[in-house]
């Protein structure tokens, strides 16, 4: 019999997975990777903000003012929600994270390295 089964009705229990409280310890490991890569993405943005790209002109006088105050709060109230969405057990909230993260560096880098 598994370690993980506590009978034989197949009732899971505390694992070495499980933090003392019973949170999966993978969750805090998720959170971690979110508050990694909302710091990246803070540096990507106000990177492309301060390059003052040409297609920077189409934007919102709103969205790049202040020195893209508006941009970076989006960007940490898009953090915060997949963080929150994360621990109450929505891992495809990181995994959405993860992607949007991924199109902000590929975005990033074909500005700031002139490709667009």
């Amino acid at each position: 019999m598994n370690a993980f089964w506590t009978d034989d009705r197949k009732v899971p229990t505390k694992c070495d997975w499980q933090s003392a409280n019973g949170t999966p310890i993978f969750e805090g490991m998720l959170i971690f990777l979110l508050f990694i890569l909302g710091t990246a993405n803070f540096a990507m943005q106000k990177a492309v903000l301060e390059s003052r790209h040409p297609m920077l002109d189409a934007l919102p006088g709103f969205y790049k003012g202040g020195g893209g105050r508006f941009s970076l709060g989006f960007e940490f109230v898009v953090l915060v929600v997949a963080m929150i969405l994360t621990a109450q057990g929505w891992s495809g909230a990181a995994v959405a994270y993860g992607i949007y993260s991924a199109l902000n560096l590929a975005t990033a880098w074909l500005i700031l390295s002139g490709r667009i």
